[in-house]
């Protein structure tokens, strides 16, 4: 399957930070605080069926 940009959202707490991947898939985020988070990742072909990982610690 051909690449593609998807949305990345950094949950923790009760914020929620935005970001895109680049074509391979990589993507970052600046400023994050430590703690437990939580990726929401979602494709534009499909963005109302989300990956969710499990919690992480930052």
């Amino acid at each position: 399957a051909p690449a593609e940009e998807i949305e990345v959202e950094l949950h923790q707490g009760g914020d929620t930070t935005v970001t895109v991947s680049d074509e391979d898939g990589r993507f970052s985020f600046v400023d994050v605080d430590r703690g437990p988070a939580r990726l929401v990742l979602r494709r534009p072909s499909d963005p109302t069926v989300p990956v969710v990982t499990p919690q992480i610690e930052l």
